[in-house]
């Protein structure tokens, strides 16, 4: 077998059973083995991946960033379509590349000299990497997507583990979900690796700093429930009885959003003002119930039922249920709501909520799901947080010492908004928590009427 004579950088797109991406790397080839380049003088310093989800495909945005630190080099750059390998996805469509901004013509050839032998054809061009600068590739290309039995998946492969061992520099990969469904409908994201991940509304973004991947095994995925298509009924009841964090509220949710899918006018305000916000809702005055489909009738059907045999009551249905959690994980309540002493101003004024005291740095939990509707400082309240629940609630979280959410990002009771701080006007750290239920704030105490005042225990 004749030895390569050129160096190649590869981004290589893994399609096996699910969509699997991995980052540019340097390579050459001889003997039919890959390995890394000795030289080490071309560093990957940033990595960007913007994936759109679509109900039949994917739309993919790639751009990366190179340092030469060598001489300037003319390299041979690589992009493998694994499309005529066994299950594993559809050929790419749509395939072009920019490099520093200019548009590329490509070639497509067979590449058999190395270990990848199952990439059976290659997008290839030359590109020139000046010494000492940085060069920018960018790609785009469309592929399909991969089933289960109640879900659609992606994988992003980060590195091409056995062809780019070094760290990259930073790196953001978004799964954007706007045009599928919400958050609410994913049913598994990755959690064995160390990067970051956030939530919010429509996508699902993984970020790492300073990262190196291991040995082909560093995937980030999502997987998102496909309420519009086949879904297996046995499979979708068992998938909701092992996974317990679904409320009342988040089932109403998803329910809700099929037909919010396609226009639906609620007669509920809040409903509404909830879908309004998203930049996918279209009004459509002509809906029928014969727009939705069988699947989305069924899984309508499912959840509304599901819904219905929980033990605790939706939110509104009965304020007197203690169906908010508590805020924090320990905290002794100092200040109570109604017209109390201000401990600064000292004089009495209304308090729209309670204050509780609790140690600098402690996690301050969303008390039910909900959309973060503002973030920001107040010279009052200090570091705030306001989020919309369901059925016209509100809770608003004060004087944090750090805000650990955006606006616009969707959270599940129970996560961590924030951390307790001092932040505004305040002498000591605590929080200060009100609840508004229809643009009037009420007492927070009659959702937690069974727990001692002086002494607030989570309820884990």
């Amino acid at each position: 077998m004749q030895e390569l004579d050129v160096k190649i950088i590869i981004s290589i797109l893994v399609i096996n059973i699910s969509i699997l991406f991995a980052d540019d790397a340097i390579l050459k080839s001889s003997g039919g083995n890959v390995f890394l380049d000795s030289s080490n003088s071309i560093e990957m310093a940033k990595e960007y991946v913007y994936i759109k989800m679509y109900r039949d495909n994917c739309k993919v945005y790639c751009k990366y960033w190179f340092v030469n630190h060598a001489n300037s080099q003319t390299i041979l750059v690589g992009f493998p379509d694994a499309g005529d390998f066994p299950d594993s996805g559809e050929p790419l469509n749509n395939f072009r590349i920019k490099v520093n901004g200019k548009s590329m013509d490509y070639n497509q050839k067979k590449e058999v000299d190395t270990e990848f032998e199952y990439f059976n054809m290659w997008y290839t061009w030359q590109t020139y990497f000046p010494a000492n600068d940085t060069t920018i590739i960018e790609n785009w290309y469309t592929s399909g997507l991969d089933r289960g039995y109640i879900d659609v998946g992606y994988k992003y492969l980060i590195g091409t583990g056995q062809s780019w061992k070094n760290k990259i520099g930073n790196g953001t990969i978004i799964f954007d979900l706007s045009e599928v469904a919400s958050t609410n409908f994913v049913t598994f994201t990755t959690n064995n690796i160390d990067i970051n991940i956030t939530r919010e509304f429509n996508k699902i973004i993984y970020s790492f700093n300073s990262y190196k991947p291991s040995l082909r095994n560093d995937k980030v995925s999502v997987w998102v429930m496909s309420y519009w298509d086949f879904l297996n009924e046995g499979f979708i009841k068992q998938y909701f009885k092992n996974n317990t964090s679904y409320t009342k509220e988040t089932l109403r949710l998803m329910r809700n959003e099929i037909y919010a899918r396609h226009g639906y006018i609620f007669k509920s305000n809040d409903l509404n003002n909830y879908f309004k916000m998203q930049p996918w809702y279209k009004v459509n005055d002509k809906f029928t119930f014969s727009d939705l489909n069988e699947f989305e009738k069924k899984v309508i059907v499912l959840l509304k039922n599901m819904e219905d045999s929980m033990s605790s009551t939706n939110v509104g249905q009965n304020d007197s249920l203690n169906i908010f959690k508590f805020p924090l994980e320990e905290g002794r309540v100092v200040r109570e709501f109604g017209n109390t002493s201000h401990p600064i101003l000292k004089f009495e004024r209304f308090h729209p909520g309670i204050d509780i005291s609790s140690v600098k740095g402690s996690n301050v939990h969303a008390i039910a799901d909900g959309l973060v509707d503002s973030v920001g400082f107040s010279e009052g309240y200090g570091n705030r947080i306001i989020i919309k629940h369901m059925a016209g609630y509100i809770s608003i979280y004060g004087h944090l010492d750090i805000i650990l959410v955006k606006r616009g990002m969707t959270v599940r009771q129970k996560d961590i908004i924030g951390l307790v701080g001092s932040t505004g006007l305040a002498t000591a750290p605590h929080l200060h928590f009100e609840i508004w239920k229809d643009d009037k704030s009420i007492n927070p105490m009659q959702f937690y009427s069974g727990i001692p005042i002086d002494h607030l225990i989570h309820d884990k």
